[in-house]
C-alpha cells in the first residue's frame, strides 16, 4: 500500500487501470506574459490581473497539475501545487513593495483540493485554454512519484512541509526547497524520468534580475516602487557578483509548455510525442515505459550550486 488515505490528493472511487500512466496538465496566464525586461514583464503582468477582474479565473498567471493512474494504486492521484491566498503575491508587490523580488520570496503554499483540480482544469478545457502531456511509465515510475509527492506533503526536521513553501525560485528535486505551481510539477516529471531534455531551453526563461529591483528581507528591507521596474528596459547582464548586482532566476512558464503542445499538436513533427485528445481535452502522447532508473537513486539529490534566491531560502527555513 503506497497511498495515504489522510492526504489530499487522492480520490475515493477504486479504479481498474492496465497501465500506469502520467498526465500532466497545463493552463497559460489570462494574458500573454512579456519575459523581454523588466518594464515589459510588469505590465504584461499588470494586464493578466486587470483582464481577470470581472472574470471567472482560477488562475491569472497560469498553473500545471498532474494526474497519475495504475494498477497499483488505490485511486485515481491527483495533484496540484497553490498559493495558499490569491492576495498574497499582488499584496507583497503593491504594499510591501518587494518589486521582483517577489520571484524569490516565499509565500504560503498548499496543495490544491481534488476538487478544484478537477474542475478547474474542465473549466479551461472547454474554453480551450487547457492542454496535457500524457505519457505511458513503468510501475517504478509511479512508486517514485507517489513517494515524491508523499514526502513533499510531509514535515520535515526542520518542522515543515515543502509544500506549505510557495517559492518559485526553488526546486523540490533538491533537500527542503519548495516550490511554485510549475516546478513542483517540473520536480515530478523529472523524479519520474519523463522530462525532456530540452524543457529547460524551450519551457523555462533565465532571467538575471538586477539588485536593485528586489526588495523585502533578501535585500535590506527595501522597497521597490512600481516606476523602478517601469522604467528598466533591460535585465542584468551576468557580469558581476550575483547577490551583490543580480539574482539569477530560472522560471518554467505554464503558458510556454501550453504553447509547446499546441505546436506539437499543430506539427506533429518525429520528436516522439503524438496527437493526443479525449473529447474537450487536447494534448499529446508519449510512450516513457522503457525508462530504466539508477538503483542507487534516489528521488531527491544534492543541488549542485545555490542561487542567491536558494541560498536565503535555506537560511531563513533550515539555517544549512
Amino acid at each position: 500500500m503506497i497511498l495515504k488515505k489522510s492526504m489530499s490528493y487522492t480520490t475515493q472511487t477504486r479504479i481498474n487501470h492496465s497501465s500506469h500512466e502520467i498526465t500532466v496538465f497545463t493552463i497559460p496566464s489570462a494574458k500573454a506574459v512579456d519575459w523581454q525586461n523588466p518594464s515589459e514583464l510588469f505590465k504584461s503582468a499588470l494586464k493578466c490581473y486587470t483582464s481577470s477582474i470581472f472574470k471567472k479565473t482560477y488562475y491569472v498567471i497560469g498553473h500545471m497539475s498532474v494526474m497519475i493512474t495504475s494498477p497499483i494504486l488505490d485511486a485515481t492521484v491527483y495533484a496540484g501545487m497553490t498559493g495558499a491566498s490569491r492576495k498574497e503575491k499582488v499584496q507583497r508587490v503593491l504594499i510591501n513593495k518587494l518589486g521582483l523580488g517577489i520571484f524569490g520570496t516565499t509565500l504560503k503554499g498548499k496543495m490544491e483540493s481534488v476538487s478544484r483540480m478537477k474542475k478547474s482544469v474542465s473549466f479551461y478545457a472547454g474554453r480551450g485554454k487547457s492542454a496535457y502531456i500524457r505519457f505511458r511509465v513503468n510501475e517504478e515510475a509511479i512508486r517514485r512519484v507517489m513517494q515524491f509527492i508523499t514526502y513533499f506533503q510531509e514535515k520535515n526536521e526542520f518542522g515543515y512541509a515543502p509544500c506549505n513553501m510557495y517559492n518559485g525560485a526553488l526546486n523540490p528535486c533538491h533537500h527542503y526547497e519548495g516550490a511554485a505551481c510549475s516546478s513542483f510539477i517540473i520536480a515530478l516529471m523529472d523524479v519520474a524520468g519523463i522530462l525532456p531534455k530540452f524543457a529547460p531551453q524551450k519551457w523555462a526563461v533565465n532571467l538575471n534580475i538586477p539588485m536593485h529591483l528586489i526588495g523585502g528581507k533578501l535585500n535590506d528591507n527595501k522597497r521597490i516602487s512600481l516606476r523602478s521596474i517601469v522604467k528598466t528596459k533591460e535585465w542584468h547582464d551576468g557580469a558581476g557578483i550575483e547577490g551583490v548586482d543580480y539574482a539569477h532566476l530560472e522560471l518554467y512558464d505554464p503558458t510556454l509548455i501550453y504553447d509547446w503542445i499546441q505546436q506539437q499538436r499543430a506539427e506533429e513533427k518525429n520528436t516522439g510525442f503524438i496527437k493526443d485528445s479525449n473529447g474537450i481535452f487536447k494534448g499529446v502522447y508519449a510512450d516513457k515505459s522503457t525508462v530504466i532508473f539508477n538503483e542507487d537513486e534516489g528521488i531527491l539529490r544534492e543541488r549542485p550550486s545555490k542561487t542567491f534566491f536558494v541560498s536565503k531560502f535555506l537560511e531563513e527555513n533550515a539555517n544549512l
